[in-house]
């Protein structure tokens, strides 16, 4: 049976400057047996992979291998105590004030139990935490009580149940707009852009909701960032990105007159700035997309996990910019250095990943390197789950018939064309231009044997998926791959990347 690697991984994680203070943290709180605690904690790390029966080896013959359990489980608490120690946060400060606030409170220290009440409940209302505000609130109230309400008016004894009334009325509407913002995620993860009406029908119905119709009715900063993320999204999915810019600049503007937020709140400024450089590719505004990226690169944060996604935001974005710009080279190297880091660290949020792997994809077959395009999709296809991203899943079984058309491989096109249609279909998700596109692949692909009938097969094609994509459902289609390009480079006889840099540099004028 395999040993928990816990300890390991929380080991391997820590930074050099984490490692220091545990080490100082451990001198203070192991007593007799501290060399044994070092010394398991040093073994450990030494390690490049975890092998306990080297370690138990290693101290055979020593008590401590009775129960090794016993000092891994007292050393892993050990490592996390000191780590709370190390990071602070709004959070942690409050949670610590009601602990001492017992405590002095236990020793009848009562003024003192004052002074951290007033402190906690300035803190509290500073950074909105509405749940640790009604703690400090019911604390106040029983240090009246405490001294039998001497010296204590009724206006003082309303105040403090008027504030109590507040912080749940703004916890309740920031509870309400969570609720919603996390279901329209879900959605949004799943599928992508609006493909059918059930599914547009379930944006508006959200869209309708009372809480959405004024920010008004955002009673807190959280409840208001929420309130601008719907909106974002919900023109988003429906290929209204100028006014989804709209709102993600109000969202943006409105961290920015909080800094105070911001820096409480860095995960939720890095949503809003990743949103609002996505809507600006969709409009083609690259330097809005470099200035984003900067001020991502700018949030401070100690959590490497945020650090992560920053580190995939920034590069994604600009190798989107650099696909879309036709610049090659400058492209590879951005994807080479993704890759690099995916194989050093793997903790990348999936839908994430999809759109990773995809854009390598198109990457690859803008440079024609079909081999390589299809070994991307193939890890889209075959490696993660179906319910991540299934709009990417859909675009790469279409773009992987397109490869395998290019690459001269119609046995597989006809091998494929069946399951990537029964897949689309199963899942309801076929817009008209896909219909199009894959009865094309599957009606006369197989017929085109001379250069004449190719020539016109795929100027009928252009002109009916062209015709389609004038509604703006389906021209979401595009966004996942210029088929119209390619369609041309087909009739004209021309590189795909040629054509497409040649639309990139008009859409730039």
């Amino acid at each position: 049976m395999k040993q928990s690697e816990d300890l390991f991984n929380l080991i391997k994680s820590l930074k050099r400057t984490e490692k220091t203070y545990f080490k100082k943290f451990s001198q203070f709180h192991i007593k007799g047996g501290q060399n044994n605690y070092v010394r398991i904690y040093d073994a450990i790390e030494n390690q490049k992979t975890y092998d306990e029966k080297k370690l138990l080896d290693l101290f055979k013959g020593e008590p401590l291998t009775n129960q090794f359990w016993v000092a891994k489980n007292y050393l892993y608490n050990l490592i996390l105590r000191s780590l709370e120690l190390y990071h602070s946060s709004v959070d942690s400060e409050l949670q610590s004030m009601l602990h001492r606030l017992e405590i002095l409170y236990n020793k009848s220290l009562f003024d003192q139990c004052e002074k951290i009440v007033e402190k906690g409940i300035q803190q509290s209302l500073n950074f909105e935490k509405h749940l640790m505000l009604s703690e400090f609130l019911n604390w106040k109230m029983k240090l009246f009580q405490n001294k039998a309400y001497s010296g204590v008016t009724m206006e003082q004894i309303n105040e403090v149940y008027s504030q109590l009334d507040d912080a749940a009325a703004k916890w309740r509407n920031y509870n309400d707009y969570s609720r919603l913002i996390n279901v329209i995620y879900k959605k949004r993860r799943k599928s992508g852009f609006v493909r059918t009406e059930d599914q547009a029908d379930e944006y508006e119905q959200m869209i309708r909701n009372p809480l959405f119709s004024s920010e008004e009715k955002a009673k807190s900063f959280l409840a208001k960032n929420h309130y601008f993320t719907v909106y974002i999204t919900y023109y988003f999915t429906k290929n209204n990105f100028d006014k989804a810019l709209q709102y993600s600049n109000n969202q943006i503007s409105t961290f920015d007159h909080f800094p105070i937020m911001r820096s409480n709140l860095p995960f939720e400024y890095f949503i809003a700035l990743k949103n609002n450089a996505l809507i600006n590719r969709r409009l083609f505004q690259y330097e809005e997309v470099i200035h984003i990226v900067e001020k991502l690169n700018a949030i401070d944060t100690s959590s490497d996990t945020l650090k992560n996604k920053i580190i995939y935001a920034a590069f994604s974005n600009e190798l989107v910019i650099r696909i879309n710009l036709v610049q090659i080279d400058a492209a590879e190297k951005i994807a080479d250095r993704i890759i690099e880091s995916l194989e050093k660290n793997k903790i990348v949020d999936k839908a994430d990943e999809v759109t990773i792997y995809y854009n390598i994809s198109v990457l690859k077959f803008l440079k024609e390197n079909y081999k390589e395009a299809n070994y991307w999709l193939g890890k889209i296809i075959n490696e993660l789950a179906l319910d991540v991203r299934s709009d990417f899943q859909s675009f790469a079984r279409i773009l992987r018939l397109i490869i395998h058309y290019e690459m001269g491989k119609i046995d597989l096109v006809e091998y494929s064309i069946k399951s990537t249609y029964r897949f689309l279909s199963k899942k309801n998700m076929l817009y008209k231009t896909e219909k199009i596109l894959l009865n094309f692949i599957r009606t006369k692909v197989q017929r085109l044997n001379n250069s004449a009938s190719t020539h016109s097969a795929f100027k009928q094609l252009k002109m009916e998926i062209t015709e389609a994509a004038e509604d703006i459902k389906e021209s979401a289609v595009l966004n996942y791959f210029d088929f119209i390009s390619w369609l041309e480079s087909k009739i004209e006889n021309r590189s795909f990347a040629d054509v497409t840099y040649k639309k990139a540099q008009a859409y730039r004028k």
